[in-house]
């Protein structure tokens, strides 16, 4: 007799216990030990491979950054409730930038449109060309979307690879931990905690409010909260050439 009987010109299985235990898979105590330890196994190399919240987010940061058409950033530096600078920069990718510094020592400013770069100190007539190293304090700030102004706008864009590679190595090296969800400026943004080892080797500690919806830095404050951070994105910005004419003289 076939384990299949015909019932009405269709074929229907039989259930005859029989045939039934001719059937069965017949696995060894040992296959199901094995089984269930390469089930584990890739259990763990999935969770070891995923990302972590905190590298997921930085990683959606990254290819936000590359969005953006312009910025607005300010920074404020200072010790135990002593002024140290201040910093207000404004840029309209890749080439339109504006600086403007201020500290105890004085006033910098900086313009930049295209291959064009126009500088001064202490609202001094304005020079057409590049300044030297010591025009601002000697402390780099982001530069997202930006070409380096030293080389020809058709360059790559040096400030945003230079971004681009911080946060790189804050996700493959850093340890990232989600904080609370806080609203600035309108803009509804999750807290992150970042420790790292930097490139040059020195660990440094850094929060970050990221915005729920963009995926933008809304700020960025280092660990002894002596540095603070605050951006606008995709905001108007205008970047005009300045007043080059020299200032007016008294005549008596």
């Amino acid at each position: 007799m076939s384990p299949w009987d015909s019932k009405n010109g269709l074929f229907v299985p039989n259930l005859n216990p029989i045939y039934c235990s001719l059937w069965r898979p017949r696995i060894s105590q040992r296959g199901i030990y094995l089984t269930l330890i390469g089930v584990l196994l890739l259990l763990m190399l999935f969770l070891f491979l995923r990302p972590s919240a905190g590298q997921s987010e930085l990683k959606k940061e990254l290819y936000a950054l590359q969005t953006v058409n312009s910025w607005k950033m300010s920074m404020q530096i200072g010790v135990n409730g002593r002024f140290i600078m201040s910093r207000n920069e404004e840029a309209v990718c890749p080439d339109r930038q504006h600086i403007a510094e201020y500290s105890p020592d004085g006033t910098a400013e900086f313009t930049r449109i295209g291959d064009d770069v126009y500088y001064r100190q202490n609202n001094l007539p304005w020079v057409k060309g590049m300044p030297g190293p010591d025009l601002f304090v000697a402390l780099p700030t982001p530069q997202p979307c930006l070409s380096d102004p030293t080389q020809p706008k058709s360059a790559p864009n040096a400030g945003a690879e230079e971004m681009r590679l911080s946060i790189q190595n804050d996700i493959d090296h850093g340890n990232i931990v989600e904080g609370d969800e806080q609203k600035i400026n309108g803009v509804t943004c999750r807290m992150w905690k970042v420790t790292a080892l930097s490139e040059k080797g020195r660990m440094g500690s850094y929060s970050t409010c990221i915005g729920e919806l963009d995926h933008l830095p809304r700020t960025i404050e280092n660990a002894n909260h002596t540095l603070n951070v605050s951006f606008e994105w995709n905001v108007p910005v205008s970047v005009q050439v300045p007043d080059m004419s020299p200032p007016a003289t008294n005549l008596r």
